[in-house]
């Protein structure tokens, strides 16, 4: 199976993994999840993450570890499991727990190849050598204030202030320039957006 790739990519709070989830809901044989955040540097690695104004920058490009997300990528694209530590809950609720009791941000998490393979997060468009894999891209837009409203869990204002803003600027909103489809969900309800995004992918079940 050669899996067709889609990124979705934009700002906190703009959708990109509601959007994502609602069509692995709707189409679960045909779509898979990959977390761009599975992919940020954990473990000894966490220290070679860039440090902003004091804060660790979880929202720079460096926080990511690039070569590992495109060689699973590539296995993904021939066909093949990947297996790695995830600290999305969505995706690791129905992964067997062999730690339950033991605290801890990552579990084990195998990724099947997929018709569709969704690549969702904030930095999905910004290396080039991701880009040059994908089939198809999706920006979500959103002012600052209207993302961060709608996500609600989110509370640390000094990380918004220090990093989460001007990060934004600097790195996620020029990749818009590079999605195939850019579209404004200031206005939109979620199940809008979804409608939006469901058409472009349905695109690709049948081609």
């Amino acid at each position: 199976m050669i899996s067709t790739f889609i990124a979705i990519a934009g700002g906190t709070g703009a959708g990109k993994s509601t959007v994502a989830f609602a069509l692995q809901d709707k189409y679960p044989e045909r779509i898979g999840i990959i977390h761009l955040d599975d992919w940020q540097k954990h473990g000894e690695r966490r220290v070679a993450v860039p440090v902003l104004d004091g804060v660790q920058n979880w929202d720079h490009p460096n926080a990511i570890e690039w070569n590992e997300l495109i060689g699973d990528l590539k296995k993904l694209q021939a066909g093949k499991t990947v297996s790695i530590q995830s600290k999305n809950e969505r995706l690791v609720k129905e992964t067997e727990r062999q730690v339950q009791e033991q605290i801890t941000p990552r579990l084990p998490l195998e990724i099947k190849p997929k018709t569709v393979m969704i690549l969702e997060g904030y930095l999905s468009l910004w290396d080039s050598r991701v880009r040059a894999m994908l089939d198809d891209s999706i920006f979500l837009e959103a002012h600052h204030s209207i993302r961060l409203k709608r996500r609600t869990h989110f509370i640390n204002s000094e990380y918004e202030t220090k990093i989460l803003v001007p990060m934004h600027a600097q790195y996620v909103e020029p990749t818009k320039k590079f999605a195939k489809h850019v579209i404004d969900v200031t206005n939109l309800i979620k199940e809008e957006v979804f409608k939006k995004v469901d058409t472009i992918v349905m695109a690709h079940f049948s081609s």
